[in-house]
């Protein structure tokens, strides 16, 4: 079956629901080659900052970007 929703504009959402924010137990940190926690800066040679501060980010909320 095959289901289609329609919205107008109006009813699109603006926010992203972030889980980790209602987490007891954080997942762990993405690690590097060498076993230890990778920050942004690495993360930087392959992913767009908008996504690293969204991966990283503890708020319950996260805005979702304008279209391009």
């Amino acid at each position: 079956m095959n289901t289609k929703i329609l919205l107008q504009e109006s009813e699109l959402p603006t926010h992203w629901y972030n889980v980790m924010a209602d987490m007891p137990n954080p997942p762990a940190p993405p690690l590097g080659l060498d076993g230890k926690p990778v920050g942004p800066d690495a993360l930087a040679a392959i992913f767009p900052e908008a996504l690293i501060m969204q991966e990283m980010s503890q708020e319950r909320w996260i805005p979702i970007p304008e279209p391009i």
